[in-house]
């Protein structure tokens, strides 16, 4: 596997700053709007399980990730309507002959759309950035581009304001400038995972 550029800066802090920009964001725009305008805002946090699809299946196997999602919803009963911004970080284990552990971060906004109070189906898109490190005995790669993602989820309500769920999804990330010759153009996997939401 030949190497290419090296990460000159550290992707957990990058991650989290973007992370706090985000929700700076949102929780400016609610504090500042009229109390007639405002939506219910939504924290949800989420664990999931994925594993590589396509080409990619040559490199790393499956490993745990975890989603931060904060959106803004219409608040019609019975009807869920969110625009939302996601914070994404995923880790693939190296396995079998390859030595490479892949880092996978995601930033993005989108849409999801559901019906239903108490149990409630939904589907969700979303599309930002994306980058993607891999750390080896002697050597990082780093590829980043654009990423979106596509899926379902399906959602019960066990006490006021507090939902749990599953979810799947198809996830790909496209890089920008692919000079490693060891990844494909794109990278996709599935996730499969479980999580909490509150409403406020």
């Amino acid at each position: 596997m030949q190497t290419s550029s090296i990460l000159r800066y550290s992707p957990s802090s990058s991650f989290l700053s973007l992370c706090a920009m985000c929700a700076a964001t949102v929780a400016g725009l609610w504090l500042g709007a009229p109390s007639v305008a405002r939506a219910d805002i939504t924290l949800a946090a989420e664990a999931r399980y994925g594993t590589p699809v396509g080409a990619w299946t040559a490199e790393p196997g499956g490993g745990t990730g975890t989603e931060l999602r904060l959106g803004a919803s219409l608040g019609v009963p019975g009807l869920l309507v969110m625009p939302e911004l996601v914070a994404f970080q995923h880790t693939f284990d190296a396995t079998g002959g390859h030595e490479t552990q892949y880092d996978a971060y995601r930033l993005g906004a989108g849409l999801r759309v559901g019906m239903g109070a108490v149990v409630r189906p939904s589907v969700f898109a979303h599309l930002g950035y994306g980058w993607l490190e891999g750390t080896g005995s002697d050597y990082v790669i780093h590829e980043d581009g654009m990423t979106m993602d596509l899926g379902c989820a399906l959602d019960l309500t066990v006490l006021p304001l507090v939902d749990f769920g599953i979810s799947a999804s198809y996830v790909v990330l496209s890089h920008r400038d692919s000079p490693n010759p060891s990844l494909p153009a794109d990278n996709a996997w599935v996730t499969a995972g479980a999580h909490v939401s509150i409403t406020f």
